[in-house]
C-alpha cells in the first residue's frame, strides 16, 4: 500500500465570484463556546489541497471539546468528519486529485520516516497532528 501524506484545508460553503473562494462556514471554538462564523480561507502551501465540502458531521471529540472534557489549542475551528471534493491544488500536488471526490483522515503532519510510519502505522507517527484537534479543522 502507497501512503500517500496530503495536508488539507477545509471547508468552503461561498463563493466570491470575482475573487474566487474567499471564506468559509467554520465551528470556533474559544475556549468556552462554539461560534459559528465566516473564516478567511488559509493560503495553500504547496503541499495542500483546497476541499469544497459536500457533506460534514459533528463527532464525538467535536463534543468533547466543547463540553471541556479534552484538551485542545483555543481557538481552534472544530471538524474532522467531512467529505467533498479537490477544487484547488498546491504546487506539489499532482493535477490528477483535482475534481478527485474525498473522504477525511483526521490525521494530517505524517511524516512518512519514523518507527511507526516505516511499519505502515502512520496513525502512530510521532509528528502526527489531528484536525480539529491539533490544527484547525
Amino acid at each position: 500500500m502507497n501512503l500517500i501524506s496530503i495536508n488539507i484545508i477545509t471547508v468552503i460553503f461561498k463563493r466570491n465570484r470575482f475573487c474566487f473562494y474567499t471564506v468559509m462556514k467554520s465551528a470556533v471554538y474559544n475556549g468556552k463556546t462554539v461560534t459559528l462564523t465566516e473564516s478567511p480561507i488559509p493560503r495553500l502551501l504547496n503541499t495542500q489541497v483546497l476541499i469544497r465540502i459536500k457533506a460534514c458531521g459533528i463527532c464525538g471529540t467535536d463534543l468533547a471539546i466543547a463540553n471541556g472534557d479534552l484538551p485542545s489549542l483555543t481557538p481552534i475551528i472544530l471538524g474532522h468528519e467531512f467529505s467533498g471534493e479537490i477544487i484547488e491544488l498546491g504546487s506539489q500536488v499532482d493535477n490528477k486529485w483535482l475534481g478527485k471526490r474525498i473522504v477525511c483522515e483526521i490525521n494530517s503532519n505524517i511524516c512518512g520516516k519514523c518507527y511507526f510510519c516505516s511499519r505502515n502505522i502512520p496513525t502512530q507517527c510521532i509528528s502526527r497532528k489531528a484536525l480539529g484537534i491539533d490544527l484547525n479543522g
